[in-house]
């Protein structure tokens, strides 16, 4: 009669596990065989991220010796994406004991405003107008460094103005 007990064990360590062998005949041995349970490894994917749409993140996970990431497969530690959804990313970690573990991190990735510096004008020399621009929460205008949606200008030349428009969420773009 062979009996396969399974043993579910709780932390790592060394443990004896006793298997006794009986004959027939009720004579019987008794054999002592050490254990070791080895601890898992601490995957770590970092933290959550958030990414203008169109910009690049660094994934960097850490607590083992090889790596594997999905949904983009990759077995380095370090990951580079330029997502275009938010996603979660998973990280399978695996040390020298063989021994893995996983851990996620979730990159959002945020809209970029829509910017419009207005329709392109026309004066005469020195005469002014007023570019107004939308889209965003702050805005820069260039040549001039002006932070106000509306731009009172008076050219000598012709020039081309700029405006980066920031959204609420940190994420930019521009229009001339």
């Amino acid at each position: 009669n062979i009996q396969s007990p399974a043993i579910t064990y709780l932390s790592s360590g060394v443990y004896n596990v006793q298997l006794i062998v009986q004959t027939a005949y009720q004579c019987s041995d008794t054999i002592v065989k050490p254990i070791t349970i080895h601890a898992l490894p601490v995957a770590d994917a970092g933290i959550n991220q958030s990414v203008c749409l169109g910009n690049q993140v660094v994934l960097s996970a850490s607590g083992g010796l090889t790596y594997h990431w999905t949904p983009i497969v990759s077995n380095s530690n370090v990951l580079t994406i330029t997502p275009s959804t938010t996603q979660t990313y998973f990280v399978n970690v695996t040390d020298s004991n063989n021994c893995a573990a996983t851990d996620s991190v979730v990159v959002t990735v945020l809209l970029p405003p829509v910017a419009d510096a207005g329709v392109d004008k026309s004066i005469c020399k020195g005469s002014s107008t007023t570019l107004t621009a939308t889209g965003g929460g702050s805005y820069l205008w260039m040549p001039t460094s002006q932070t106000s949606s509306a731009l009172a200008v008076s050219p000598l030349n012709n020039t081309m103005y700029s405006v980066v428009v920031t959204a609420p969420n940190g994420c930019t773009a521009s229009d001339s």
